[in-house]
C-alpha cells in the first residue's frame, strides 16, 4: 500500500509534468501532499482536471495523449500518440520490498521524439516517495540517443530498481551494461542543450 500523502504528492508531479493547470496553481512553497493535491485537483477550474475519489485516496485523468491513474494500491501512466496507439506503459510496484517502476514499450524504436519525452516524464514524475532514488537513472531518451542501434522494435520492457536500469530486451541489456561512459557523455549533451 501507497501512503496518502505519496499519492498526492505523484499526483501532482504528473499534473505539473503534463502541465495542468490545477497542479502548476499549487505555489512551490506548500506541502505536497493528498489534502492539497485533492484540494487543487477539485477547486481550481482546469479543462481536463482529475477526477478525485476521497475514499479511495485515488486520482484518475485521461486525456488525447495521456492517462493516468494513482491510488494506494497502483500507480499507472499510460501514453498514447494520435493512430499509432499505446507507446508507453508506465508502473511503479513494490515487490519484494524493491521500489521499482517498469516502462513497456511495444516498439521503442519507432517512437517519436515527444512520445519518448512524455514516457520520461511519466518515469520521473512517478519517483517519489518509495520511488524517490529512480529519478536520477538513465532516462529513455537517453538510451536512445547513446544507443540507437540496440533500440528494440519489438515490445519490451525497461525496468529502473536500486541503482540499475534492466531491459527485456537482451541486445539492449547488454549494450547499457557496458555503455556507462556513452550514457554520461549523451545525458551531458542533452542536459547542456
Amino acid at each position: 500500500m501507497i501512503e496518502s500523502d505519496t499519492v498526492g504528492r505523484i499526483a501532482i508531479r504528473l499534473g505539473r509534468a503534463f502541465s495542468q493547470k490545477w497542479a502548476k496553481a499549487i505555489p512551490s512553497d506548500a506541502e505536497w501532499n493528498w489534502e492539497t493535491a485533492k484540494n487543487y485537483a477539485q477547486f481550481v477550474p482546469s479543462q481536463r482536471p482529475p477526477s478525485v475519489d476521497g475514499d479511495a485516496i485515488s486520482f484518475r485523468h485521461r486525456s488525447s495523449s495521456t492517462s493516468w491513474e494513482v491510488s494506494p494500491t497502483r500507480v499507472r501512466v499510460e501514453c498514447v500518440a494520435k493512430g499509432e496507439g499505446l507507446q508507453a506503459l508506465v508502473e511503479a510496484n513494490i515487490i519484494d520490498g524493491m521500489a521499482l517502476v517498469i516502462a513497456i514499450l511495444p516498439n521503442f524504436a519507432r517512437m517519436e521524439p515527444a512520445d519518448i519525452w512524455r514516457a520520461d516524464r511519466a518515469i520521473t514524475s512517478v519517483c517519489a516517495g518509495p520511488w524517490q532514488s529512480l529519478h536520477r537513472l538513465t532516462p529513455l531518451s537517453v538510451i536512445a540517443q547513446a544507443l540507437p542501434e540496440y533500440v528494440p522494435s519489438e515490445p519490451s520492457r525497461i525496468t529502473y530498481i536500486a541503482d540499475h536500469i534492466l531491459s527485456t530486451h537482451e541486445p539492449l541489456h547488454a549494450a547499457m551494461a557496458r555503455g556507462g561512459h556513452r550514457f554520461f557523455t549523451a545525458w551531458s549533451a542533452l542536459v547542456t542543450r
